[in-house]
């Protein structure tokens, strides 16, 4: 199916929040969660919003969120950007007249991804594999590098969260 590859790069990218896949750059390996280092306290602050703790917590909420099909807690830890980012995402798919809103868009999107069992258990591997190697957080914004196994090979990401109104958010970064 032609369509397959381009839900399966719109699924990695959506999971990823349009975060930057470097596959030249390989993901921590051997550090589990808890021990994941972080930027030096003065760098560490993030206002509100706490730290490192904080940040992987918000990205282990929207990774249960993706599993569970609650576009309603996923959509509550992105950033504004990256629903514009969907959007865009989701026009590449055909649909000429994508909705404004992330909760429609997610719905969308996974109702496209579920259609196709590959695509489906593809992205479903993500969700459940996907694992966050190191956070650095530097003020009001943080780098979170994370992976996941696709199609039985680890796949690396980076992408960035920043704190908006006291919590934090993932970012689009394309």
């Amino acid at each position: 199916m032609k369509l397959l590859p381009l839900v399966l790069l719109l699924s990695l990218t959506l999971f990823a929040c349009g975060g930057d896949d470097d596959p030249a750059e390989p993901a921590a390996t051997g550090t589990p969660a808890a021990e994941a280092t972080q930027a030096p306290e003065e760098d560490a602050g993030g206002g509100d919003a706490g730290g490192e703790e904080e940040v992987r917590e918000m990205f282990a909420d929207y990774t249960k969120a993706l599993g569970d099909r609650d576009w309603d807690e996923a959509c509550d830890n992105l950033a504004p950007e990256t629903t514009e980012k969907l959007q865009s995402n989701i026009k590449q798919l055909g649909v000429a007249n994508p909705p404004s809103e992330c909760t429609e868009l997610m719905d969308q999107l996974y109702d496209t991804i579920d259609k196709d069992p590959t695509a489906k258990k593809t992205i479903d591997d993500i969700t459940k594999s996907a694992k966050v190697d190191k956070v650095t957080i530097t003020g009001d914004s943080a780098s979170i590098s994370w992976s996941a196994t696709v199609n039985g090979q680890k796949t690396p990401v980076t992408q960035s969260a920043r704190v908006i109104d006291g919590d934090w958010k993932l970012i689009d970064v394309n």
